[in-house]
């Protein structure tokens, strides 16, 4: 039963990080952006915006607010777990 719990949140954040970094990459090309132009609008670097598109890094909470205003999108869209 243990192994089900961990293979359920892998799953988890394997869906998670699969939805975040191509919805992050779909809404960056779709307004015209390049990831130095994000990252300034949301105080962060190239490295870490790239990092989030990549699936190599994934946001804290805090970060995770500022990009979903500066796209004008809910988390859960963000995150791929809903449609617009």
């Amino acid at each position: 039963m243990r192994y089900v719990k961990h293979f359920n949140a892998l799953c988890g954040i394997y869906f998670f990080m699969e939805g975040f970094k191509e919805r992050l990459k779909e809404l960056r090309e779709e307004k015209g952006l390049n990831q130095t132009e994000v990252a300034k609008a949301v105080n962060l670097t190239q490295t870490t915006i790239s990092g989030y598109e990549i699936g190599y890094r994934e946001p804290d909470f805090q970060t995770l607010k500022k990009l979903c205003d500066f796209f004008e999108v809910s988390a859960g869209y963000l995150l791929g777990f809903e449609e617009i």
